[in-house]
């Protein structure tokens, strides 16, 4: 669904200049007059108001990490061609194991978060790698400001990316509004890092192997080390025992 963190927060540009007190209204209580902020349906400024500010701000889907896939005809692979699911978490170590296939070919995905940072890794193990038909995609998706906001896909033009390479991956800036922050991006040496469109980048490995393992961190600064996928995994078996 999505990726958010404690400092991954967004508003939608008040363009319309609402201010709090256009939404209150005022109770008696115990001879007193208390505002209250309250959703109503008149007028239509209050409304409007209130509605903005009930939205506003909001959790940022920081990022959308998956697998891009192609079939042997070339297509992309579709939900209904994922065969044979398995999911399983393993709440002593915090990894969750994914396998299923795509014609009838296997594929393993370890995902594992770290403990004390914004990290969430993965090893991604497949021939399908080996035959150059499976990819990392990395997406950020617009909020659309609904209770279940899974993000808008469709307004590239409210957001920008960018990316500078670095010795051990790439760094993702993302600007939405006044919203800014990072995707540090850690994998192996000859991993190709190229945009798709506005909003989405792939990572392609470079060699011809068939296990692939990758780390992302969300953050604020535009440098971090970012810990490997081996160091995730180790940091995440520790710390699920404290747990």
């Amino acid at each position: 669904m999505g990726t958010q963190s404690g400092w991954g927060w967004h508003s939608f540009p008040n363009s319309h200049h609402y201010r709090v007190e256009e939404a209150q209204q005022y109770y008696q209580l115990q001879g007193r007059s208390i505002s209250y902020t309250v959703q109503v349906k008149e007028p239509p400024r209050s409304r409007e108001a209130a509605d903005y500010f009930r939205i506003n701000p909001h959790r940022l889907q920081l990022g959308n990490i998956g697998l891009e896939i192609v079939k042997r005809d070339g297509s992309p692979a579709s939900i209904d061609d994922i065969r044979n699911i398995d999911q399983q978490l393993d709440m002593w170590s915090g990894t969750i194991s994914s396998r299923f296939t795509v014609e009838d070919i296997p594929v393993t995905v370890i995902t594992v978060c770290h403990q004390q940072q914004d990290v969430v890794a993965f090893s991604v193990q497949s021939r399908l790698i080996t035959e150059k038909r499976l990819r990392i995609r990395v997406r950020f998706p617009y909020p659309t400001g609904a209770f279940k906001d899974v993000g808008n896909y469709w307004r590239n033009d409210k957001q920008t990316t960018s990316l500078r390479l670095t010795a051990t991956g790439g760094v993702i800036k993302r600007v939405l509004d006044t919203a800014v922050y990072y995707a540090h991006l850690r994998c192996p040496a000859g991993t190709a890092i190229t945009r798709k469109a506005a909003d989405c980048w792939l990572l392609t490995p470079g060699a011809s192997v068939s296990q692939f393992s990758f780390s992302c961190l969300f953050a604020e600064k535009s440098t971090a080390i970012v810990p490997a996928f081996t160091a995730t995994l180790s940091n995440s078996r520790q710390q699920w025992q404290k747990f």
